[in-house]
C-alpha cells in the first residue's frame, strides 16, 4: 500500500505525517490511494444525503461518491476508490486523531473495493509469518503481542489495524498508518499464519473454530458500515476468504509465557 498527500492550503499536519510516512509513495511508483487535504467552505458537499449515523460519524451519499463525517471534516470517497478528498475546517481547528480516524473510515471502503479489509488486532511477525491477536477490548490483544516479543524475540508489525490482502490464494497481512496507541507503523508484508481471539482466563487452552465460526468472529471484528451492495459483497468474499484459508484460534489465557508456548505449539508444532 502506498499514498501520495496533496496540502494546497497548507494544514498543519505533523502526526498525520509521521504515521504515513513510511507509506508514502517514491519516484515513479503508482500510489495505491492519493489523499486532497483541501478547505471546507459552506458549500462542500452541500448536495449529499445522509445514509446512516454511527457513534460521532455521518455516512452520506453524493451521487456516486461516498462521504464520511465528524463534527469538523469530511472524507469523500471518489467512485474510482483511488482517492479521497479531505475537507478540513478554515480556521484549521481540527484534532488530529480525530482526523485520523475519519481517513480509516474512508480508507475501509477502498480497500474492500478491491477485495481487501483491515482487521482490527495486535500482528507480530515470527519464523517469517504474521500472528494475529484479535479480541474485545480490553481482551489483551497487545498484551500478548507484547508477550510474543519477549518471549520469542517477535516482532510488532501493527498493534490496531493492519491490512489483509491475497496474492494466489495465499493470505498476506501488512502495517498500515494506523497502529491505535502504540507508534508501530512498518510498511512490511508477511503470510498470515494463524489468528487467535483472546479471551482473558485464569488457565491457558486454545480451541479451532469451524470456518462457520471463523467467518462469524472476523466480521463482526471487521464490521464495515453498510453502505453499497457490490462493496459488501466484496467484503464479505474477503472474510470468507481469510476464514476458509487461515486457522483461526479462541485463545483463553493468562499474561505469561506459558500462554505464549500454548499458543506457539499449537501453530507451529501441531500440539
Amino acid at each position: 500500500m502506498s499514498f501520495i498527500f496533496t496540502n494546497n492550503d497548507n494544514f498543519n499536519l505533523p502526526r498525520i505525517m509521521m504515521q504515513f510516512e513510511p507509506f508514502m509513495a517514491s519516484g515513479d511508483e503508482f500510489p495505491f490511494c492519493t489523499i486532497n487535504f483541501m478547505e471546507r467552505t459552506k458549500d462542500s458537499l452541500k448536495n449529499r444525503k445522509l445514509i446512516k449515523k454511527v457513534g460521532d460519524h455521518y455516512f452520506h451519499q453524493l451521487d456516486d461518491n461516498i462521504v464520511v463525517a465528524n463534527a469538523t471534516s469530511f472524507v469523500l470517497i471518489k467512485n474510482n476508490f483511488s482517492e479521497m478528498d479531505v475537507f478540513l475546517p478554515p480556521n484549521g481547528f481540527f484534532v488530529e486523531t480525530q482526523l485520523a480516524f475519519l481517513l480509516l473510515q474512508g480508507y475501509r471502503y477502498i480497500l474492500a473495493h478491491h477485495g481487501q479489509f483491515q482487521m482490527h488486532s495486535a500482528v507480530v511477525i515470527h519464523d517469517g509469518c504474521g500472528i494475529a491477536f484479535c479480541g474485545l477490548p480490553g481482551a489483551g490483544k497487545s498484551t500478548q503481542s507484547h508477550l510474543w516479543e519477549e518471549h520469542l524475540g517477535a516482532e510488532a508489525l501493527n498493534l490496531d489495524q493492519p491490512c489483509i490482502f491475497f496474492k494466489d490464494d495465499e493470505v498476506y497481512i501488512s502495517g498500515s498508518p494506523w497502529s491505535g496507541k502504540e507508534d508501530c507503523y512498518k510498511n512490511k508484508q508477511v503470510p498470515l499464519k494463524a489468528i487467535f481471539f483472546v479471551e482473558q482466563a485464569p488457565e491457558n487452552s486454545v480451541q479451532k473454530m469451524s470456518v462457520a465460526e471463523s467467518f462469524s468472529h472476523l466480521y463482526l471484528n471487521n464490521y464495515l458500515v453498510p453502505f453499497d451492495n457490490k462493496i459488501e459483497k466484496k467484503h464479505q468474499d474477503a472474510v470468507i476468504k481469510l476464514a476458509s484459508n487461515v486457522p483461526v484460534y479462541h485463545l483463553k489465557c493468562t499474561i505469561s509465557k506459558e500462554a505464549v508456548e500454548v499458543a506457539h505449539n499449537i501453530v507451529f508444532n501441531n500440539k
